[in-house]
Parts: C-alpha cells; sequence; structure tokens
C-alpha cells in the first residue's frame, strides 16, 4: 500500500475511533494485527469467561485459538456442538463478562 493511501486511512479510522468515544463506546486504534491483538488479550484478563459468536477477524488475527487453548474459559459454540449443546452454551454465555 503506498504512503498516502495508508495515510489515508489512518486518518478515517482515527476519525471513527473519536466518533464512537464520544457516542460512549470504547474504541481504539491499533496500527496493525499484532498490535490489536495485543490490544485485546490485554483488556481480557487470564480465567476470564468469554462467550462470541463467529467472528472472522478473531479468527483471522488467531486469538480464537488463543481464547480456546489459553487460560480462558471459552463458551465455543461452533466447535462441533449439536443444536442442544449450542443452546447451553448460549445460555451459559448470557452471563459472561466477556
Amino acid at each position: 500500500m503506498n504512503t498516502q493511501k495508508k495515510w489515508q486511512y489512518q486518518c478515517i479510522a482515527k476519525e471513527t475511533v473519536t466518533i464512537l468515544n464520544n457516542k460512549h463506546y470504547n474504541a481504539q486504534y491499533a496500527e496493525d494485527v499484532p498490535e490489536a491483538r495485543k490490544m485485546i488479550l490485554d483488556m481480557v484478563p487470564e480465567n476470564s469467561s468469554i462467550a462470541m459468536g463467529a467472528s472472522v477477524t478473531l479468527s483471522d488475527m488467531d486469538l480464537l485459538e488463543t481464547f480456546r487453548n489459553g487460560p480462558y474459559r471459552l463458551f465455543d459454540r461452533y466447535n462441533g456442538m449439536k443444536f442442544e449443546g449450542r443452546l447451553n452454551v448460549i445460555m451459559v454465555a448470557e452471563e459472561t463478562g466477556f
């Protein structure tokens, strides 16, 4: 990507973060995938319960595997479960903090 295009995308992203923060979201800007991955891991304490839907972004960032295999309690409704198991995960996930 050329320098001008990268600068343009950075400006748009930073403006979007400002707008979201002004609407009481906790938006943050990461320069690249490794920085974003670190920011996410810093937000989620070890031994936390985590519930999420199908996230291509988290999967592409290798966070899904980190949450599955790391010191977290992931309620993984897409890991080969039948409907009843997924339903139970969804019900328990409603009580998680992340």
